[in-house]
């Protein structure tokens, strides 16, 4: 009687997670669309300045989606509702966090206490993000040295990654001058910031996400991720798809590493 009041109880403690993790994946679609909503709305409200700055900024506008399953992937991850893949992987980009949130505070805290007024042409938002994009390029070079089954990545794949990064650089600075020479009304201002932190962030994720599949010689999807995905009915297959292609590349490597195991052994018998 006793073991079927403890299974009873389990099935419904599961039952009660299984709801409020369905709950949290709705509000989770909400906030995504809301986002994208917003975003969007936002910029379009702005005098055009040129058609390649509007195009520009619409391109590095994705981050804000991006940006936002990225953050609820971390939260997911570093409170223990993620995988121990993930749970590791965002275990390593904390630091990389807090830094880039110290030089966003520091920067804000100097700007405060100095003469000047503070306005949204202060750039202390868009600058929280600059560490990440050194990061991200500090990622990128030591993905030259990284191989895969002893391989190294084709040298196009890598400076193809370290140019695109170093031209986003290059917009991150430009808007910084801009912004910091009053250039755009605030309302602008604050959305560019907002789009370039976000930009920064994701191209950190992405490049520290390279270098731990490198490094761990495995690839998996995010369980959190994925159930944003299954959440909204016209992406339902997109992410599975990219899980099925994640474990095909798994077998492949697997099946690569097994051969080489083989021919060492092969040699040692000689």
């Amino acid at each position: 009687m006793h073991e079927l009041l403890i299974k009873a109880g389990i099935r419904d403690v599961s039952k009660r997670d299984a709801r409020a993790n369905e709950r949290l994946l709705n509000l989770m679609k909400y906030i995504l669309f809301f986002v994208a909503a917003a975003s969007t709305v936002w910029q379009l409200s702005f005098q055009n300045h040129s058609w390649w700055s509007f195009f520009l900024l619409s391109a590095i506008s994705v981050s804000w989606i991006l940006g936002t399953v990225y953050t609820y992937d971390c939260i997911q991850a570093l409170t223990g509702r993620s995988s121990p893949y993930y749970r590791e992987f965002y275990g390593e980009l904390k630091k990389d966090f807090c830094i880039a949130l110290l030089s966003g505070l520091s920067l804000t805290f100097i700007i405060n206490i100095s003469s000047a007024v503070y306005s949204l042409s202060s750039i202390d938002i868009a600058f929280a993000g600059f560490p990440f994009l050194l990061l991200s390029v500090y990622d990128s070079f030591a993905l030259q040295k990284r191989k895969i089954v002893g391989v190294r990545l084709p040298k196009s794949m890598t400076r193809s990654m370290i140019g695109l990064q170093l031209f986003i650089i290059g917009v991150f600075i430009y808007y910084l001058i801009q912004i910091s020479s009053s250039a755009f009304a605030p309302g602008e201002s604050l959305w560019i910031q907002i789009t370039l932190l976000l930009t920064a962030l994701c191209l950190c994720v992405f490049s520290h996400q390279m270098v731990f599949i490198l490094t761990k010689q495995r690839m998996e999807i995010s369980p959190a991720i994925l159930g944003i995905f299954e959440s909204i009915k016209m992406s339902k297959s997109v992410y599975r798809q990219a899980g099925e292609m994640a474990e095909q590349w798994n077998k492949i490597v697997f099946d690569k590493k097994l051969e080489q195991r083989k021919k060492k052994a092969k040699k040692h018998k000689r």
